[in-house]
């Protein structure tokens, strides 16, 4: 899973957030409840304004990783985007 969670990395960075979301859901088969995976594809899908997919990856960290600021931070401005009220 390191492996793929580096080439993540490396897509990400270059701007293409696709083919990085693609290996992370892969990485995701691997370890589902991976805290890491679930926040960088998280962030893609912020990037790729993907709105809702984006909040449904940051609320799964906060699930497994409660005091996970800065996915609490990302889910609601991503619930901002949405026109969505955050459930807390």
């Amino acid at each position: 899973m390191d492996t793929l969670v580096s080439l993540e990395a490396a897509d990400s960075q270059h701007g293409n957030y696709q083919p990085s979301a693609e290996k992370l859901n892969t990485a995701l088969k691997t370890d589902p409840n991976s805290v890491p995976v679930h926040y960088l594809l998280g962030l893609n899908y912020y990037r790729m304004k993907n709105f809702p997919a984006a909040v449904e990856q940051f609320q799964r960290v906060i699930e497994l990783s409660p005091d996970y600021t800065l996915a609490l931070f990302y889910l609601g401005v991503a619930y901002g985007h949405t026109g969505q009220i955050a459930k807390s």
